[in-house]
Order: structure tokens, then sequence, then C-alpha cells
């Protein structure tokens, strides 16, 4: 037990929660308000998985990077490999940190004395949290925004890697999934590192120095695997796909692959969908539930429903739901990010939309 108070300290420490000095106590009354809502309160709950992109390639090119920079002796070489090991668990924990301080300062609807964010893992490049699904989007987005720039600022991080070619950098990727609190908890860790693998395709599109995430809200009970719940949403013998993902975090300039699936697409989908004209949604819980019915019995049956939404509302008031005129945009296949956004919706907020 009393082991059991000296690791809440530790946790609460590293999270920022407390500092040096604090008595055990404080950090037990901080974190149990956190895990009784996750465990008894929270209506939804959301597993968050991140990881560095390609850390096992950049200690690969660890021995060549450095005698391209001419480290001869042992011991710079070994105090080298320690700066950029305990650089990147610096950049985590702070990037972990700053996500933390937004969500306070954006407020939350659970009654706890924080934001209700547990870390399970915080160490090295990897990141796993339980959390409310509330929160879940918001924090993850920010997590890897501040990862990143945190990473390629870093003089043993990014100061290093900026001499190779191929690496230039140091981002992360990111999986969500939101869960019904109820839901088998190793099956949503499960699905989180599924998703995170899934964004990992960022990595080959835009280059390891960017960041991008996934995400699903769990509606069903039945085991999820993603392969799975992504075959649902493939229609018209593979050429139309329902998921944007993964949606792309940071600056990436004016890079093809990432129109339409910026993290901001995604928030403009929801900020159409959310936006309220004297008290009443623009886009009715009815017409919204008519536009996600449509789009499952394929691009044309969604296409047609979009422009009666349209016709009644005015282009104006949908305009933020397409791109370039359609709901849908061709990369190889025709895809829409207008479910990721229904399904975004109740998690992101109107304060956390821009």
């Amino acid at each position: 037990m009393h082991a059991f108070d000296r690791a809440l300290l530790r946790l609460a420490i590293k999270m920022g929660l407390c500092v040096e000095g604090d008595e055990e106590a404080v950090a037990r009354r901080k974190l149990s308000s956190i895990i009784d809502h996750l465990n008894f309160r929270a209506e939804w709950v959301a597993v968050v998985h991140a990881d560095g992109n390609g850390m096992g390639k950049v200690f690969q090119r660890f021995p060549s990077l450095m005698e391209e920079q001419e480290v001869k002796t042992a011991a710079d070489y070994v105090s080298k490999y320690r700066d950029l090991s305990e650089g990147v668990d610096e950049c985590a924990r702070d990037a972990f940190r700053s996500a933390l301080k937004k969500l306070r300062g954006n407020g939350w609807s659970a009654g706890t004395d924080e934001p209700p964010v547990l870390p399970l893992v915080l160490g090295g490049d990897d990141l796993t949290v339980v959390c409310d699904g509330e929160l879940a989007l918001p924090f993850a987005r920010d997590y890897l925004e501040e990862f990143t720039r945190l990473a390629n600022e870093h003089d043993a991080v990014g100061g290093v890697l900026k001499h190779v070619e191929d690496l230039r950098g140091l981002g992360a990727c990111a999986g969500v999934a939101i869960v019904k609190r109820a839901y088998p908890f190793h099956r949503a860790v499960h699905l989180a590192e599924e998703l995170t693998d899934e964004a990992k395709v960022v990595k080959q599109e835009l280059g390891q120095d960017r960041s991008a995430l996934s995400f699903h809200v769990l509606y069903e009970s039945a085991y999820a695997d993603l392969e799975r719940l992504r075959e649902q949403q493939t229609l018209d013998d593979g050429d139309t796909c329902l998921s944007g993902q993964p949606y792309v975090v940071g600056d990436v300039g004016d890079a093809e692959w990432a129109r339409h699936r910026h993290w901001d697409d995604l928030e403009r989908r929801v900020a159409a969908l959310t936006a309220r004209e004297d008290g009443a949604l623009v886009i009715s819980a009815s017409q919204a539930h008519e536009l996600r019915s449509a789009l499952f019995r394929g691009r044309q049956a969604a296409q047609s429903r979009f422009k009666m939404v349209s016709t009644w509302l005015g282009e104006e008031a949908v305009h933020g739901l397409a791109d370039d005129g359609s709901l849908f945009w061709e990369d190889g296949t025709n895809r829409t990010g207008l479910l990721d956004a229904l399904n975004a919706a109740p998690f992101l907020r109107s304060k956390d939309v821009s």
C-alpha cells in the first residue's frame, strides 16, 4: 500500500500535477477522482496510443551518423546515444504536460479536480493514455503537434537527425479508440494500436518528420478488428471509401496527399455539422442522420442526399462539408471525410473547433 502511494506521487509528478516535496495525499486526491470517473461515471472512455516515427530506423542509422560526425571515442558515442534517448523521453513528457495544460484551459464536463486523463505508459517515444472520450481527440492532436515541435527543436533529437537526409527529423503517430466504458479494455488498447499503425502511412507519404492520427468511435460491442471496420466502410466494389483517415496534424506546406485529410479539414466539417443559428443546429440531427444513412448506400446516393440538403439549407450552410464542391475526393479511390466528421462531432466541442 505504501509503495502504491509512492507510485501515485511519481505519476502525479510526471504528469505535472504535483512537484517534488508534495505529500502523497495530494497525489492520491488528484488521481483518485480521475480513476473513479473513468471506472464508474464516464459514458465514453478512450485509449490514446502514440509513438515516434521510425525510432528503430533512427537507432539503426546511429552508428553511421556518429561516424559521419567524427565521434571517435566510446565515451562520446555512449553520451550521444544517451542524449538522444533521454531527449526523446523529455519531448514526450513535455508534450504530454503541454497537451494536458491545454485541456485545463478549455475546461471539461467531468466533475474531477483535473482533466480525466490517466497515462499508463509515458516513457521514451511511447505514450498510452486512458481518458474521457470527450477529451481524447483534442488531447491527441495537441500531443502530436507539440511532440513534433519539441523533437525537431531539441538539439539532441532534431539537431542530430537533421543531418540524415532520409530522416530530416522526428514526428509521431497516434491511434484513438473511443469506446463505451464497459467495453473490454484490452480490446480497446489493441484497436488503438491498430489505428496507430494505420496512421503510420504518413511516413511513406510525407516523411517520418510528419505526424498523423487515426481514430474510431465504436458503437458496437463486438470484437473490433480495424480491417473489418474499414471493410464495412468500403463500398461500390471498392471504388468508394467512407474514411478519410489518417489525418495529418501540424504544418505540411502544400503537400498534395494532405489535401482534404488534414486535421483542419476534419475540424471544418465538424464545424459545419455543429453550427447553430438562433440556437438551433443549421444541419439538424435528422438531416445529419439522413446523410449518414445515404453514405452507406454508396457514393451516388450520398451525393444526391447532399444536394438535397444543399437545396434546403443553401450552399453556404453546407459549404464546410464539401471538398472542392463534392463530398468525395479521389486518390485512387473516392473518399469522403463526412462519416469521420459525423463520428467525431460529439467529441469535438465547439470551443475546440476553429
